[in-house]
């Protein structure tokens, strides 16, 4: 939108220019001599030409044929006519042109014509109620700079027209940003007029009617408050001072903008980060004119100011958020607004973050051509001769940076893939380097901000569940905003700091967060959510409710027979990066995979296996599941049985034994006891505590451990890890199952006794 309202800017100027004879003193001129002229009408088709001129389908000869359409009539206007005033043209005499001669098929305002001679002497100066003869070779020049910036700027809107390739939509971004900047030069020292709102309204009010561009006026608040909040000045007005940075600004915002637009993949993340990058220069340009630091008060005004339709995102919770941001993230050392220390770090973690993307490209070079995949040993020896030839510090640690996240992290993404694989013998690819090497500069960043004790000191054992509510609190209404997380959902932060403490291949449930979950966290997430939305797209459509009726992140409701269907007819592509999961669920009979089903819905559904309809809670949950347990079965599983035995559970208990300590109310040094409740939920599918019997037949369980027996498959697992992610009742506050009159009741038991009990419960 900015791009338009530039170049229109332009243009618009080159359409009030043309007065001439017939309009006024020069009686013995002859009309006809312009209408049988080629210019006649040439900007008629305007508006469509430059729609197609944004989406790169117009051609250089095209255009420039509407430029040199216009120069001529502004030739012939030199040489023949005269205005009705003295000094040149009026109001009246651009109307009559413009609708006689640029514009023959269109009725023009007065007020459009007066607004665009408002424009004409603040971009060029002079009078604001006629253009004077003087003005018409200034009129040129310009007009003959805006069309070889724009001419110079096609080939890029035809590589535009892909959208798909980062590199050349960042190029024409820079590309346009250098030509605002050479424009820019025109108006530099000029004794140019003051530009108000209102005027501007009333052109885009005219450009609305002339052209049918659906541009909301009320944009032009927006634009003005921009321009107060990044060059500084009145947001009433453009002063004549400030045109040569309105320019430069705009260059920078219209080449954004139109990459950003242009841009098809889902995620645009890197796009922006490559864009800032490559706008980092005039970033600190727009803090020199703000005097150092952007206020939040002045950025509060644009987002207020935005026009209704546009606000995807309510104006409170983007402000809280940019306020957080500020302080929180990029650690601003001002409480109203962006220090220049809150940009330095932003671009400080761009750079290590291209810095080290860069470094995993170049080692990948050096193994022979058409390598995608390598191992870990592989990879860290290529990256150790590549070490030694580097020079710089930066890039020393940079390259270390890599050597870590390689040999740290298991291989997860094969090349092309934004799903993790669970699969043995994964190797490592770039795409895997790319990703990993992101999340965990990203989670060095994040423990920077929260992992902090009530000093201030960064806690080495990583975030809390109080430091996750803390993110959650700053970020997850603008989640919620954005359709990512129901933020209504009741301690949704503590499901997802648990997830990422217990179910990741880093996870070691010790109630933190560290880098190297967290790490793998963001990976589990980045895949899951790949695959949530895969599946979203294969069944809301088809499923959905017949009242039309959505959830809190606007995903239909659907029909949970229609959606089991689904699911069932494409679990081959669902399950394709879950080989383990697939072999297992085709060894199934038919029962069986329906109890696999019913468990899994157990595990991830909100109302457990029952008729309720479906939408994102439960599909997200799902996807969830499968990677936890995956990564469950690949860390614990040694013998590959995708069961796990008695020996294999007690090894993966430390993970949950303080999560079970805490929820059974035990003291953690009390190791036996909290391992006969964990293999009692694994054996059975429930919490000890529910009921008096369950409580008698769980210390059965304890005491007879010399005769546990547990073969617990992947459907036994699927229905248990709610029971271990939640925190089952516990009945009284002091910490015992059961009292000591009723434990030591048990305790003097005869085996038949306890047999009694449960004559299956050591099967």
């Amino acid at each position: 939108m900015l791009s338009k309202l530039s170049l229109w800017s332009l243009m618009s100027v080159a359409a009030l220019s043309v007065g001439c004879g017939i309009l006024g003193q020069n009686k013995a001129f002859d009309k006809n001599i312009f209408f049988k002229s080629n210019s006649a009408g040439c900007l008629n088709q305007f508006g469509n030409q430059f729609e197609t001129y944004l989406v790169g389908d117009v051609s250089a000869n095209e255009w420039e044929t509407t430029w040199n359409c216009v120069d001529s009539t502004l030739t012939q206007f030199q040489s023949f006519a005269r205005g009705s005033d003295i000094e040149g043209f009026t109001v009246s005499d651009i109307k009559m042109l413009l609708e006689n001669f640029l514009l023959t098929n269109k009725t023009v305002s007065d007020s459009f014509v007066e607004s665009n001679l408002e424009l004409k002497a603040a971009l060029i100066g002079g009078n604001p109620n006629l253009l004077s003869y003087k003005e018409v070779n200034r009129l040129r020049d310009l007009l003959a700079l805006v069309k070889k910036e724009t001419t110079t700027l096609i080939p890029f809107m035809k590589a535009r027209k892909l959208g798909n390739s980062k590199a050349d939509l960042v190029r024409l971004s820079q590309a346009v940003e250098a030509s605002g900047k050479r424009m820019s030069t025109f108006f530099e020292g000029k004794p140019l007029h003051t530009l108000q709102k209102a005027k501007m309204k009333a052109l885009l009010d005219g450009l609305r009617t002339t052209f049918g561009w659906n541009i909301p006026v009320e944009l032009v608040d927006a634009l003005f408050a921009a321009k107060e909040t990044i060059i500084s000045g009145s947001g009433e007005s453009i002063e004549g001072s400030a045109w040569s940075k309105v320019f430069q600004i705009a260059g920078t915002g219209a080449g954004s903008l139109l990459a950003l637009k242009a841009y098809t993949p889902d995620s645009k993340m890197e796009l922006i980060t490559d864009l800032i990058r490559a706008h980092e220069n005039m970033t600190f340009q727009v803090l020199a004119w703000q005097g150092g630091s952007l206020k939040h008060e002045k950025i509060n005004n644009i987002i207020d100011q935005l026009p209704e339709e546009w606000k995807k995102i309510d104006g409170e919770i983007l402000k809280k958020t940019i306020k957080n941001v500020s302080s929180r993230i990029l650690f601003s050392t001002t409480t109203d607004g962006f220090d220049l220390g809150s940009f330095q770090t932003m671009f400080l973690f761009l750079d290590d973050w291209m810095r080290a993307d860069g470094h995993s490209e170049a080692i990948f070079k050096l193994f022979p051509p058409y390598t995608t995949t390598v191992t870990q040993n592989e990879f860290n020896l290529k990256a150790l001769v590549y070490l030694n030839k580097m020079d710089s510090i930066l890039d020393q640690n940079s390259v270390r940076k890599v050597i870590e996240v390689s040999q740290k992290y298991r291989p997860l993404f094969e090349p092309g893939e934004s799903e993790i694989r669970f699969q043995t013998g994964v190797q490592l690819s770039l795409n895997h380097m790319k990703k990993m090497v992101l999340f965990n500069l990203l989670s060095n960043h994040m423990m920077k901000c929260y992992a902090l004790s009530k000093n201030k000191a960064i806690n080495p054992n990583g975030v809390t569940a109080d430091n996750f509510k803390e993110i959650f609190d700053d970020f997850g209404p603008i989640a919620g905003q954005l359709n990512l997380i129901d933020v209504t959902f009741p301690n949704l932060y503590l499901k997802r700091f648990r997830e990422a403490d217990l179910f990741t291949f880093a996870s070691n449930g010790n109630q933190f967060v560290d880098v190297d979950e967290a790490t793998n966290y963001l990976a589990v997430i980045a895949s899951s959510f790949t695959l949530s939305r895969k599946i979203k797209s294969d069944t809301e459509n088809e499923c959905a409710l017949s009242d039309g009726s959505k959830d809190k992140l606007e995903w239909n409701w659907m029909d949970i027979n229609c959606f089991r269907g689904k699911i069932s007819d494409g679990l081959e592509t669902y399950l394709r990066m879950f080989p383990m999961l697939k072999n297992y669920f085709n060894r199934l009979s038919i029962s069986d995979q329906r109890k696999l089903f019913n468990n899994m819905e157990k595990g991830y559904r909100l109302s457990g296996n029952s008729e309720v309809p479906i939408a994102s809670y439960d599909v997200q949950a799902m996807t969830g599941y499968l990677h936890y347990i995956e990564a469950i079965f690949l860390k614990f599983d040694d013998d590959q049985s995708q069961t796990f035995n008695k020996k294999e559970l007690l090894k993966m208990f430390p993970n949950f034994k303080k999560l079970l300590a805490v929820a059974a109310k035990q003291e953690e040094s009390n190791t036996g006891m909290l391992e006969a409740i964990f293999t009692y939920v694994v054996k059975f599918g429930h919490s000890p505590e529910e009921s008096i019997w369950r409580k008698i037949h769980f210390f059965a369980w304890m005491i007879g451990r010399p005769f546990w027996k547990i073969n617990a498959d992947r459907g036994d697992i699927y229905a248990i890890v709610p029971v271990l992610m939640g925190s089952p009742p516990t009945g009284s506050e002091k910490s015992s199952l059961l009292s000591d009159d009723q434990l030591a009741e048990i305790q003097n038991m005869t085996p038949q006794q306890r047999a009694a009990i449960d004559p299956n419960m050591f099967n």
